[in-house]
This record gives C-alpha cells, sequence and structure tokens, in this order.
C-alpha cells in the first residue's frame, strides 16, 4: 500500500467527516429552537463527541476500503458490490448508534449545551 493511497483514504475521510457533520450540527441547533426558553442556547461537542465521530468515519471508511485493499478476499468482493456496501454502512451506523445509547448510560456527554 502506497503513502498516495494512504493520503487519499485520509483526505476522503475528512472530507466525509466534514459532510457529516454539517447537517447533523444544524439537526441539533433545530432541536433546540423548539424550546423558546432555550432558543439561545449553544451545543458544543465534547471531546469524547469527538473521538466517537472520528471512530465511526474511520471504521465507514475501512469497510467501504476493503474492496480495493483486500479485493481478493470474500469480504472484499462482497463490499465491492452495492448491497454489500449499503449492509457495511448500515451496519457500522447501527454498531455505532447502540454504543452511544450504552455510552450515554454510563454518563458520557457527547454534546453540551454552553
Amino acid at each position: 500500500m502506497s503513502l498516495g493511497l494512504i493520503a487519499i483514504v485520509a483526505g476522503l475521510a475528512l472530507v466525509v467527516g466534514l459532510i457529516l457533520y454539517i447537517p447533523g450540527h444544524f439537526l441539533a441547533k433545530r432541536l433546540l429552537r423548539h424550546s423558546p426558553t432555550k432558543s439561545a442556547a449553544r451545543l458544543r461537542i465534547t471531546r469524547a463527541g469527538f473521538v466517537y465521530f472520528g471512530l465511526m468515519v474511520f471504521a465507514l471508511m475501512a469497510g467501504f476500503s476493503l474492496q480495493y485493499l483486500a479485493a481478493d478476499t470474500l469480504l472484499g468482493q462482497f463490499v465491492g458490490t452495492g448491497h454489500g456496501l449499503m449492509v457495511i454502512g448500515f451496519g457500522v451506523v447501527a454498531v455505532f448508534s447502540a454504543f452511544e445509547v450504552i455510552l450515554r448510560r454510563f454518563g458520557v456527554q457527547m454534546v453540551v449545551r454552553e
């Protein structure tokens, strides 16, 4: 695996992270506006939130990269199909969503109001 390929995957991970962060940011702001008393409140993502989000994007990019990095394996061939990409994507999101619920029950905050 060349350094150029690693740079491309890292760059794509950053772009995907920004693309996923922007709608989430606006969704959180919209949810705060539902209560008029908290309309001026701002959200701040904690360090745990950044780590959690970064791990999720890394897992998605690693799963999607299997079709190129391990093309001759069964999993790499499965991810190479459209159905396989959807299964990997939804699977990672489902696992991380369940993990987020567990973290919230233990008191780990991903987002706090300022």
